[in-house]
């Protein structure tokens, strides 16, 4: 579904006009186009006039029977969470390459590394070793050398250097006893739960909980 901003419409986007399928878990913008994680393969759509674009390379064909469920990227290459595990493409050179077998939901780009969870946190280095980082992680999100976590009723902050870490909950004004995902950035964290969003100045407010 996207606003054209001149006509102010909304127009959808669906198999009809050739989405590989209806079900839809991530969209990423780059170079110019839209790519969309589909329980089908992924998809790619032009930014300006909204059109699927033909994979005429058939770089995404591998991947039609996969669940896509989270995409990053970067000048290099394009990473997919699936359900048959977590993968890399060359931009330019297309070709797939498996980086773990895990199936993970949400991935997250590290310096040197990439973050996913399957339930449990693991961190991937270029040599595809994987270390183990934290269990029960619904969603997380990085912010230099720290990892937000939810953890159904509260959240944990990690320091991946010192491995020391510190819960937040309802506690310390977190709304909710469920928090379904998280997001930070290098001053606010931001958590979603049953009973609303809550926003935390955590560069601000954090050196309390020490």
């Amino acid at each position: 579904l996207y606003l054209d901003l001149y006509s102010e419409d909304w127009n959808l986007i669906d198999e009809t006009n050739g989405l590989n399928d209806s079900a839809i878990w991530d969209i990423i913008e780059y170079d110019g186009s839209i790519y969309v994680a589909t329980a089908n393969g992924i998809n790619e759509i032009s930014i300006v006039n909204h059109s699927l674009i033909p994979d005429v390379n058939d770089h995404f064909k591998p991947l039609m029977n996969f669940k896509i469920y989270d995409m990053e990227v970067d000048s290099e290459f394009i990473y997919m969470a699936t359900n048959g595990g977590l993968y890399k493409m060359d931009w330019e050179e297309g070709g797939l390459s498996m980086l773990s077998k895990k199936e993970f939901h949400k991935i997250n780009l590290e310096e040197n590394a990439i973050a996913g969870t399957d339930g449990t946190l693991w961190l991937i280095n270029n040599e595809n070793e994987e270390k183990y980082m934290s269990s029960n992680v619904h969603d997380f999100d990085i912010c230099d050398s720290y990892i937000w976590m939810s953890k159904g009723n509260k959240s944990v902050l990690l320091d991946s250097t010192t491995n020391q870490n510190w819960k937040y909950d309802q506690s310390d004004g977190i709304p909710g006893q469920k928090i379904y995902g998280i997001n930070c950035d290098t001053d606010w964290v931001w958590f979603l739960t049953n009973r609303g969003i809550a926003f935390y100045n955590w560069k601000q407010y954090h050196y309390e909980k020490d």
